[in-house]
């Protein structure tokens, strides 16, 4: 059986293959159907989001610049994921733009018994971002402390700043993973993100809907 290391680095390289679709120009394109029974199949698919949960799992981040050492521009970021419930082997990795940072702390504190976390370098000849990677050791993993890792900084004339971050989960033989959610950390003091966009699609495409339904034509004058 593989470790959880080895299935963590093949996760680093699995998510960098994956390669989005290009976007449709119109949602009518997909079904080719009449407006009026697209919007009505659409609202119809879409009611039960409106009613559930909308907010996503929350990263924030505080980037610390600390004292240099000879080897750059020494920084530390604290962590602090909201939102989720982590079970056993359900984890998060961060992601190190290649071009940006170099030398992150190997391996990690962790923030407590909780988790087990290390750091993958970045890797510009492949090229793999670098990840800060924590994965649940037991269920309900407590998110009460911060997480934290020290790198150095390689953006001249700016500060660190927001990171992508996936949500993964080994399956139950531990040797395959999934990504469950993607998203980007967001600044400590910033405030807590806005619904889903597929939810607020939703509920645009609603209104729309409805108010078409209640604007009917005024019959012409010959009609009458």
């Amino acid at each position: 059986m593989k470790s959880n290391l080895q299935n963590r680095r093949e996760l680093n390289i699995f998510s960098e293959s994956i390669d989005c679709p290009d976007p449709i120009d119109s949602p009518f394109q997909i079904l080719r159907l009449p407006r009026k029974t697209f919007l009505a199949a659409l609202c119809g698919a879409l009611l039960p989001l409106l009613s559930s949960p909308t907010f996503a799992t929350t990263i924030r981040y505080e980037a610390i610049d600390l004292a240099d050492t000879g080897s750059g521009d020494l920084w530390q970021y604290h962590y602090q994921v909201s939102d989720h419930i982590f079970q056993a082997d359900d984890g998060y990795s961060i992601l190190f733009a290649t071009d940006l940072y170099k030398d992150l702390e190997d391996p990690p504190l962790s923030p407590n018994s909780d988790w087990d976390v290390i750091s993958l370098e970045p890797d510009p000849l492949l090229p793999n971002p670098g990840r800060y990677d924590s994965l649940a050791v037991v269920n309900v993993a407590s998110l009460a402390d911060l997480f934290t890792i020290n790198f150095i900084w390689l953006g001249l004339g700016q500060q660190p700043g927001s990171q992508p971050f996936e949500i993964y989960r080994f399956d139950g033989t531990g040797n395959v993973t999934d990504i469950i959610e993607t998203g980007r950390t967001i600044p400590l003091q910033a405030s807590a993100p806005e619904p889903g966009m597929l939810a607020l699609l939703a509920s645009g495409w609603l209104g729309l809907a409805l108010q078409r339904r209640r604007k009917k034509p005024s019959p012409a004058k010959g009609d009458e």
